[in-house]
């Protein structure tokens, strides 16, 4: 069915009642706007262009159908070219998987090897530690302490501290 204005008291004149059927008959209100703009003589009243009417409100909402519309579209071509970029990226891993994948399997090592200092101490299976460490230091020697010994008193009180040799 066409557009038309079978939907208001009128059915010589277009009014908001022919537009809200023509809407809900899932027309659009730039087809809307169309239809009004190739039959101007279907207006009358306040609802001429610039009256206030029915034709300036499908005006208005044509309008605003067309920037949606507008901006539908700039979303999809964004998506589209994010899923461009994003298969040439998953593509260029792709490649570069396969030739660390090749490098790995090949025979060709390139990279140096890891290898162990090895010394003499650790040949000999050194098992203690004290005598010679690494590098051919000597371990730990203490020269002397100082804790009291067996025949040394000292004094219980916080003067002077002395000892005496028994």
């Amino acid at each position: 069915m066409a557009i038309g204005t079978q939907y208001g008291a009128s059915g010589e004149y277009f009014g908001h009642a022919d537009y809200a059927g023509n809407i809900g008959a899932g027309y659009n209100p730039l087809q809307i706007l169309d239809y009004l703009n190739a039959n101007r003589g279907k207006l009358r009243g306040i609802n001429v262009p610039g009256g206030g009417g029915v034709y300036d409100m499908a005006s208005r909402e044509a309008t605003s159908f067309r920037q949606s519309q507008q901006a539908q579209q700039d979303q999809q071509r964004q998506l589209q070219q994010f899923q461009a970029e994003l298969a040439k990226q998953q593509e260029m891993m792709a490649k570069q998987q396969q030739q660390f994948a090749a490098s790995m399997a090949s025979d060709n090592k390139s990279t140096a090897d890891v290898r162990m200092a090895k010394s003499k101490t650790s040949q000999q299976g050194l098992t203690r530690r004290g005598t010679t460490g690494y590098f051919g230091r000597q371990g730990l020697r203490i020269g002397s302490l100082n804790v009291p010994s067996s025949g040394m008193m000292i004094a219980p009180t916080n003067q002077n501290m002395a000892g005496s040799f028994a």
